[in-house]
């Protein structure tokens, strides 16, 4: 097995359940470290038009585990980073059941994956959106009441006690597609219905025909039912914050205001770049608390009456601003592996980047409007056209002559490799 060593370069392993952009671009900032960086990912993936990949390693649907674990074994990474929340509950699973595959390898693989994500005692908080909030409030952090509804009958059991609006939200699900808005208790109740019901046939054949998702074929056949909880809505401004932690200390942090959702409750298309103290010390506490190793985010909604902020969920995997450069402590993934090679931190200067920042794709699927974009740092990966041209080729949002239109206004840069 690899050791970890400051004489090479560290290999890092990322997996990746979902066809997701993000992924590309924590790749590219490995490897932009220093980092030997190698992938677990679907076939057809997005992070594989991207140069300098050492190595793919292939994820399938039906036997995620065992996938992931022949990735960890052929690849001995010192570091494995979970891309989605898919990939980060298959991880989970592995270390408890890594001795049942292959007890040679079971010490070495549940070392790393303690190593890379934190205490195994806390991965059963961070898979649950109410046990997680639960231990959040118990650290003195602010969050929303949330409550699981096992039943419909507790549903009604809250409501007759809670006002309304509400968020209705169900377990093992991420980019806001699991979460409903109530406003009445007819609404609440089919909510409650809708979330916990296995999905139906027609939205299986949308996952897997247009977005080549197969992950719910499974849940769909076995009639999966989910965990659903209700917290109180509360009316603010979305932001979040990114971090690199090691062990339970924070080694940097990087927090935005969401201006613009690529969908409603979905993935953030448009950010800005904000200092929120509360927002930093949640994460301290957090991270601290649930003794956290890798890359993470955290979800707040500031309340436009008091202006609290309030922790409202974690991402216990790498999300979409974590590549972002702006300067020590900002700069995550160069701390994480300063942090690997037992070596300081660099010294960084500020980046001098604009406030607001459009993420790619999602800014260019979600009608940000022309004059918003040409005012913002726009976060398109010139450097690798092949990936440019993909992100801009989604036919969920584009047709193909919009496609063909922005592509060609963008192309010459891309081929230039423009940075800007």
């Amino acid at each position: 097995m690899q050791a970890e060593s400051t004489t090479m370069k560290p290999t890092i392993l990322i997996v990746t359940a979902r066809r997701w952009f993000s992924a590309a671009r924590l790749a590219m900032t490995f490897v932009s470290s220093g980092c030997r960086v190698e992938i677990a990912c679907p076939s057809s993936h997005p992070v594989m038009l991207t140069r300098g990949i050492a190595a793919r390693h292939s994820f399938y649907t039906f036997s995620p585990i065992h996938s992931l674990h022949s990735a960890i074994r052929r690849s001995s990474p010192v570091l494995v980073v979970p891309a989605d929340d898919l990939a980060t509950n298959y991880l989970y699973r592995l270390y408890h059941q890594a001795p049942s595959i292959d007890k040679g390898t079971s010490p070495f693989i549940r070392a790393l994956l303690q190593r890379s994500l934190g205490e195994p005692d806390s991965f059963s908080v961070l898979s649950s959106r109410s046990a997680f909030l639960a231990a959040a409030q118990a650290n003195g952090i602010a969050t929303p009441a949330t409550e699981d509804l096992p039943d419909v009958d507790a549903l009604h059991r809250w409501l007759s006690f809670n006002p309304l609006p509400a968020v209705l939200k169900a377990d093992g699900t991420a980019g806001g597609e699991g979460v409903k808005i109530v406003r009445t208790v007819k609404e609440a109740v089919a909510a409650w219905h809708k979330l916990r019901a296995p999905l139906d046939l027609a939205r299986v054949i949308h996952k897997t025909g247009i977005e080549r998702d197969m992950h719910h074929i499974v849940p769909w056949i076995r009639r999966r039912r989910r965990v659903v909880s209700i917290q109180p809505l509360i009316v603010g401004r979305d932001a979040n914050i990114a971090v690199a932690c090691w062990k339970g200390e924070l080694l940097g942090a990087i927090s935005f205001d969401v201006l613009q959702a690529s969908r409603p409750r979905g993935p953030a298309a448009l950010v800005e770049l904000s200092h929120d103290d509360q927002m930093l010390a949640a994460a301290r506490t957090i991270v601290k608390q649930l003794n956290l190793s890798g890359l993470c985010g955290l979800d707040f909604v500031t309340e436009d009456k008091t202006g609290r902020t309030y922790l409202i969920e974690i991402n216990a995997r790498a999300t979409q601003t974590c590549h972002l450069p702006y300067g020590a402590p900002r700069d995550l993934i160069p701390a994480l592996v300063s942090k690997l090679e037992g070596r300081p931190l660099p010294n960084l200067n500020e980046s001098r980047r604009r406030g607001i920042i459009a993420l790619f794709p999602g800014a260019w699927q979600s009608g940000v409007s022309k004059e918003m974009l040409d005012s913002t740092h726009q976060d398109i990966p010139w450097e690798e056209p092949r990936l440019v041209e993909a992100g801009f080729a989604e036919k969920r949002k584009f047709s193909y002559e919009k496609y063909m239109q922005i592509w060609g206004r963008f192309r010459p840069r891309a081929l230039a490799g423009d940075s800007r």
